[in-house]
């Protein structure tokens, strides 16, 4: 299957997500990274809403993880994941 592409002016790239647990939701951590951009990964604080947002990404390929921890501290090895790319303006690319 091909990647979804986006377009070389795409200035803003947005993510949602949500880890449901009806025993302790104030106790659920979830951590998320953007691979291709992010070096590590980042927790997403309890106040922040479940989010994370992306300003002008160059050109490549990338795929956001994400993954959450439960209340009792059992975390979801598999998580989500969603690849994409970028498209290079058509001036930049090689000839």
């Amino acid at each position: 299957s091909s990647l979804p592409i986006l377009s070389p002016q795409t200035q803003v790239v947005e993510f949602y997500f949500t880890a449901v647990n009806f025993t302790a939701p104030e106790k659920v951590r979830i951590l998320y990274k953007l691979d291709g951009f992010d070096t590590q990964w980042q927790e997403a604080s309890p106040q922040q809403k479940r989010m994370a947002f992306y300003l002008n990404l160059p050109a490549g390929n990338y795929c956001f993880n994400v993954t959450a921890c439960s209340n009792d501290g059992v975390w979801n090895h598999q998580g989500a994941r969603f690849e994409f790319r970028i498209n290079t303006l058509f001036y930049k690319r090689p000839v």
